[in-house]
């Protein structure tokens, strides 16, 4: 049963479409899972379209209907899920991996797969910016609680916090940074650089 849930402002945000592209694929990742969450995602979409429909219609581009065929013609690239792609999986530690997802970035942002052993206590951290996470299997704790299968995690610049898998296992994120993490520890500072994140 899923507990954590983006916040109103993060799905109205979604159902705007003002979500950065890495931003929204962990979004989505949630949304599927989520009967509440979608419910309130086509909630807000509604209350957008009818904002729209009082708005003047304006004049569309000469090529408006050619542009969108052919972006519905247009095949999905090898390797996708849900339209995003990954490259090329990176060894962390013993047991830690990184996959990092191919997306258009603003500034200093990534998207991630993270696979952790179960057991494994991660570096404590805190963010530059935003961070959201969509547990797809397993499932860790932190000073915020528990995130199983199907959870979603929203910390800030505010957070300080250091995950740890729980269960029998592994745990499997989908993670999207609006930049860097703050490592907290030495070892984390040390290597951070290494790691990329």
């Amino acid at each position: 049963m899923t507990t954590h849930h983006p916040s109103e402002l993060t799905l109205t945000a979604f159902a705007a479409g003002t979500l950065s592209e890495g931003a929204s694929h962990v979004v989505a990742a949630h949304v599927v899972g989520c009967p509440h969450c979608r419910e309130v995602t086509a909630m807000a979409e509604a209350t957008g379209g009818a904002l729209l429909d009082d708005m003047p219609p304006t004049e569309m581009a000469a090529d408006a209907l050619e542009l969108a065929l052919a972006r519905i013609d247009r095949p999905a690239p090898h390797g996708t899920s849900a339209g995003l792609v990954f490259g090329r999986r990176r060894w962390l530690a013993p047991g830690v991996w990184i996959t990092p997802g191919k997306i258009a970035a603003r500034g200093r942002e990534q998207l991630y797969r993270l696979d952790v052993p179960q057991g494994r206590r991660l570096p404590r951290h805190s963010h530059e910016g935003r961070e959201f996470v969509a547990v797809l299997q397993g499932c860790f704790v932190d000073e915020s609680g528990l995130y199983a299968v199907g959870d979603f995690g929203e910390a800030d610049a505010s957070d300080d916090h250091q995950p740890t898998v729980q269960g029998d296992t592994p745990c499997v994120c989908l993670i999207w940074t609006e930049g860097p993490l703050h490592m907290r520890d030495p070892i984390g500072r040390l290597l951070q650089p290494w790691l990329g994140i």
